[in-house]
């Protein structure tokens, strides 16, 4: 059972010693208390695990490489809070993030999900990904860009209803789980406050645009499929 009104964050990583503890300490001085900090360390080469080590509160999983969706899985099954907040290790957050969006699902028990904007942290010399409008960031409108996981705050609730991320993807696992919560009749509230620093560092998996690509192919027939099935 899930301590009510209580928030698991749930930090998959793969060889993110570089950025891991300002996530971490990001979720640890949220305004609002968090009722744990699990980091799933998906198979990581370098000296993850040692970084996470620095933090005694925070729980650390260690998994052979099996992509971000099974990590991420794997945090959500071990956590115990009523809601899940799922953060990148090379993400962060603003201060007041879960206090905002976990007064909204406090308040309103028939929303599922509540999601929020992005904001981009590119680092100098990188490129700018391909999804970034006109590639501009200084001109890119927080409602112009996706809704990625580390926006998002969820009932475990609708985990249980429609799901975990789909393992098969490690391409826009989180545009398929928002399509299958909407086909199931769930209401995911979108916010306009700034809820996520995402970090463009060159590493990223959403800089390989062919990936994002063929993801949506993918996803997009799953969808179609599944209205056939009804």
């Amino acid at each position: 059972m899930s301590e009510r009104g209580t928030i698991s964050v749930v930090i998959p990583v793969f060889n993110g010693e570089r950025f891991i503890a300002e996530a971490i300490r990001s979720a640890q001085q949220q305004t609002r208390a968090v009722l744990e900090i699990i980091v799933v360390d998906d198979g990581s080469t370098d000296a993850t695990a040692a970084a996470v080590s620095d933090f005694p509160d925070v729980v650390l999983v260690q998994q052979p490489n099996a992509g971000p969706s099974a990590a991420r899985n794997r945090g959500i099954s071990m956590a115990r809070g009523e809601y899940i907040a799922p953060l990148d290790a090379d993400d962060i957050w603003p201060l007041d993030r879960l206090e905002i969006m976990g007064s909204l699902l406090d308040s309103e028990p028939q929303v599922a999900a509540v999601v929020g904007i992005q904001q981009l942290l590119v680092e100098p010399g990188v490129p700018i990904p391909s999804w970034v409008p006109n590639g501009d960031v200084d001109a890119a409108r927080g409602e112009d860009l996706a809704r990625p996981t580390g926006s998002m705050l969820t009932r475990r609730s609708a985990f249980d209803a429609i799901g975990l991320f789909d393992e098969e993807l490690r391409h826009g696992e989180d545009t398929d789980w928002y399509l299958r919560a909407q086909d199931a009749g769930l209401e995911i509230r979108a916010l306009q406050d700034i809820v996520l620093v995402r970090r463009i560092h060159g590493g990223n998996l959403t800089m390989d645009a062919e990936a994002q690509r063929r993801a949506r192919f993918v996803i997009l027939q799953r969808r179609m499929a599944r209205k056939r099935a009804q």
